[in-house]
Protein backbone atom coordinates (compact mmCIF):
# COMPACT_ATOMS: atom_id res chain seq x y z
CA UNK A 1 0.00 0.00 0.00
CA UNK A 2 1.21 3.40 -0.83
CA UNK A 3 -0.22 6.78 -0.11
CA UNK A 4 0.77 10.81 -0.39
CA UNK A 5 1.72 12.79 2.61
CA UNK A 6 1.20 16.53 1.90
CA UNK A 7 2.93 18.58 4.84
CA UNK A 8 1.11 21.44 4.92
CA UNK A 9 5.00 23.13 4.19
CA UNK A 10 4.02 24.93 1.02
CA UNK A 11 7.61 26.64 0.02
CA UNK A 12 8.48 27.14 -2.89
CA UNK A 13 12.08 24.98 -4.23
CA UNK A 14 13.87 26.35 -7.04
CA UNK A 15 14.18 24.64 -10.41
CA UNK A 16 17.23 24.91 -11.94
CA UNK A 17 17.52 28.47 -10.55
CA UNK A 18 13.73 29.37 -11.83
CA UNK A 19 10.88 29.37 -9.19
CA UNK A 20 8.37 26.44 -10.32
CA UNK A 21 5.07 27.96 -11.64
CA UNK A 22 1.71 27.18 -10.22
CA UNK A 23 0.94 25.01 -12.75
CA UNK A 24 4.20 22.89 -12.80
CA UNK A 25 3.14 22.27 -8.82
CA UNK A 26 -0.24 21.00 -9.87
CA UNK A 27 0.75 18.68 -12.56
CA UNK A 28 3.02 17.43 -10.52
CA UNK A 29 0.52 16.97 -7.72
CA UNK A 30 -1.64 15.60 -10.00
CA UNK A 31 0.99 13.44 -11.44
CA UNK A 32 1.83 12.00 -8.37
CA UNK A 33 -1.79 10.74 -7.59
CA UNK A 34 -1.98 9.38 -10.53
CA UNK A 35 1.23 7.29 -9.86
CA UNK A 36 0.18 6.08 -6.54
CA UNK A 37 -3.42 5.57 -7.74
CA UNK A 38 -1.80 3.00 -9.87
CA UNK A 39 0.82 1.50 -7.72
CA UNK A 40 -1.76 0.67 -5.00
CA UNK A 41 -3.75 -1.50 -6.86
CA UNK A 42 -6.95 0.69 -6.44
CA UNK A 43 -8.46 -0.27 -9.44
CA UNK A 44 -8.00 -3.91 -8.89
CA UNK A 45 -7.74 -4.46 -12.69
CA UNK A 46 -4.58 -5.94 -14.65
CA UNK A 47 -2.84 -2.55 -15.86
CA UNK A 48 -0.53 -2.30 -19.12
CA UNK A 49 2.04 0.34 -19.63
CA UNK A 50 1.66 1.69 -23.31
CA UNK A 51 3.67 4.40 -23.35
CA UNK A 52 7.67 4.49 -23.25
CA UNK A 53 9.98 3.40 -20.24
CA UNK A 54 11.42 6.72 -20.22
CA UNK A 55 8.22 8.23 -19.92
CA UNK A 56 7.46 5.29 -17.12
CA UNK A 57 10.24 6.55 -15.26
CA UNK A 58 9.87 9.84 -15.70
CA UNK A 59 6.62 9.89 -14.13
CA UNK A 60 8.22 7.89 -10.98
CA UNK A 61 11.14 10.44 -10.87
CA UNK A 62 8.35 13.05 -10.62
CA UNK A 63 6.60 11.40 -7.66
CA UNK A 64 9.91 10.84 -5.54
CA UNK A 65 10.74 14.05 -6.49
CA UNK A 66 7.49 15.48 -4.24
CA UNK A 67 9.05 13.30 -1.32
CA UNK A 68 5.06 12.73 -0.60
CA UNK A 69 4.95 9.01 -1.40
CA UNK A 70 5.05 6.70 1.64
CA UNK A 71 5.34 2.92 2.10
CA UNK A 72 3.05 1.19 4.49
CA UNK A 73 5.90 1.93 7.11
CA UNK A 74 5.46 5.18 7.07
CA UNK A 75 8.83 6.07 5.23
CA UNK A 76 8.89 7.86 2.33
CA UNK A 77 9.23 5.48 -0.55
CA UNK A 78 13.40 4.89 -2.33
CA UNK A 79 13.41 6.00 -5.85
CA UNK A 80 13.87 2.13 -6.32
CA UNK A 81 11.83 1.21 -4.79
CA UNK A 82 9.25 3.59 -6.39
CA UNK A 83 10.10 2.14 -10.15
CA UNK A 84 10.55 -1.79 -8.90
CA UNK A 85 6.38 -1.24 -8.14
CA UNK A 86 5.45 0.78 -10.78
CA UNK A 87 7.12 -1.34 -13.49
CA UNK A 88 6.00 -4.45 -11.75
CA UNK A 89 2.01 -3.07 -11.92
CA UNK A 90 2.22 -2.35 -15.58
CA UNK A 91 4.33 -5.37 -16.80
CA UNK A 92 7.05 -2.91 -18.27
CA UNK A 93 11.01 -4.49 -17.91
CA UNK A 94 12.53 -2.14 -15.47
CA UNK A 95 16.01 -0.77 -16.98
CA UNK A 96 19.36 -1.57 -15.72
CA UNK A 97 20.24 1.93 -14.46
CA UNK A 98 16.98 3.77 -13.66
CA UNK A 99 18.82 6.71 -12.53
CA UNK A 100 20.58 7.51 -16.30
CA UNK A 101 16.64 6.56 -17.93
CA UNK A 102 14.94 8.98 -15.58
CA UNK A 103 17.80 11.72 -15.30
CA UNK A 104 17.50 11.35 -19.66
CA UNK A 105 13.64 11.59 -19.90
CA UNK A 106 13.64 14.35 -17.60
CA UNK A 107 16.12 16.12 -19.60
CA UNK A 108 14.31 16.03 -22.86
CA UNK A 109 14.43 19.60 -24.75
CA UNK A 110 12.46 20.68 -28.19
CA UNK A 111 9.05 20.62 -29.58
CA UNK A 112 9.28 17.21 -30.49
CA UNK A 113 10.82 15.53 -27.95
CA UNK A 114 9.38 17.35 -24.64
CA UNK A 115 9.49 15.97 -21.37
CA UNK A 116 6.42 13.83 -20.07
CA UNK A 117 5.60 16.94 -17.62
CA UNK A 118 5.70 19.48 -20.61
CA UNK A 119 3.13 17.22 -22.72
CA UNK A 120 0.96 16.45 -19.43
CA UNK A 121 0.59 20.29 -18.64
CA UNK A 122 -0.63 20.31 -22.06
CA UNK A 123 -2.99 17.36 -22.16
CA UNK A 124 -3.87 16.41 -18.68
CA UNK A 125 -5.48 12.94 -19.86
CA UNK A 126 -1.97 11.78 -21.57
CA UNK A 127 -1.36 9.44 -18.33
CA UNK A 128 -4.62 7.38 -18.14
CA UNK A 129 -3.70 7.14 -22.10
CA UNK A 130 -0.82 5.13 -21.70
CA UNK A 131 -2.53 2.83 -18.73
CA UNK A 132 -4.27 0.27 -20.69
CA UNK A 133 -6.45 -1.94 -18.62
Amino acid sequence: MYYIYNPADTDTEGMGGAMKTQEQKTAEAQITEELVSLISGESGEDVRWNGSTSDLLEIVRIAYMQSTVCNEDGRSCTFRELVTAACAVTHVRMPHNIYAVAARAANRKGLRNASFLKRYMRCPALFRKYVVR
